[in-house]
C-alpha cells in the first residue's frame, strides 16, 4: 500500500514539474533549402516562455533563441526569435505551428548578398516532447528501489 502511494506521488510530481520541452521540426525555407531544428523550450504552465537551441540548414548550424507560446495542449504554437548563422548572417524568425505543419518567415542581412533578405518557411512535420525535471527522474529511480518482494 505504501509503495502505491509513493508511485502516485511521484507521477504527480513528474507531471507538475515538467515545464521544459524539446521541439523538433523539419521545414523548407524558400531561400536556404531544408531546415531542421531542435529547440529546447522553457515553458510555464500557460504555455509561454523562451527557447534556446540549434537549427540546421544548407548553410550549416545556427544558434536559436527567442520566445515561444503554445496552446495548453501543446498542439499548436508560435516562435519569435533569432537565428545566428555566423558568417552567413543573423535572421529574425517568426514561425507558427499547427497540427501537421506550420509556416513562418526568416528576415535578416545576408553578408554574401550584401542586402536584407526575407524568405518563407513551410514546416512539414513537428513534435514536442516534455523533458522531466532532474529531481523527478531521481525520485522515479528511487521508486523502483522501494518495492521488493521477499521470498
Amino acid at each position: 500500500m505504501r509503495s502505491t502511494i509513493l508511485a502516485l506521488t511521484l507521477a504527480t510530481a513528474s507531471t507538475a514539474s515538467a515545464d521544459l520541452y524539446t521541439l523538433e521540426f523539419n521545414a523548407i525555407a524558400d531561400f536556404v533549402g531544408p531546415v531542421t531544428g531542435q529547440l529546447t523550450l522553457d515553458l510555464d504552465e500557460l504555455g509561454a516562455g523562451s527557447f534556446l537551441g540549434t537549427v540546421g540548414t544548407n548553410f550549416g548550424p545556427a544558434s536559436a533563441d527567442g520566445t515561444a507560446a503554445f496552446a495548453p495542449t501543446l498542439a499548436s504554437g508560435a516562435l519569435d526569435g533569432a537565428l545566428d548563422f555566423g558568417p552567413f548572417g543573423s535572421y529574425d524568425l517568426i514561425l507558427n505551428f499547427f497540427p501537421g505543419g506550420g509556416a513562418g518567415t526568416l528576415t535578416g542581412f545576408d553578408p554574401g548578398a550584401g542586402q536584407v533578405v526575407s524568405g518563407d518557411i513551410f514546416v512539414s512535420d513537428w513534435s514536442i516532447t516534455a523533458v522531466p525535471a532532474p529531481g523527478a527522474l531521481a525520485l522515479l529511480g528511487l521508486a523502483g528501489l522501494g518495492r521488493r518482494r521477499r521470498a
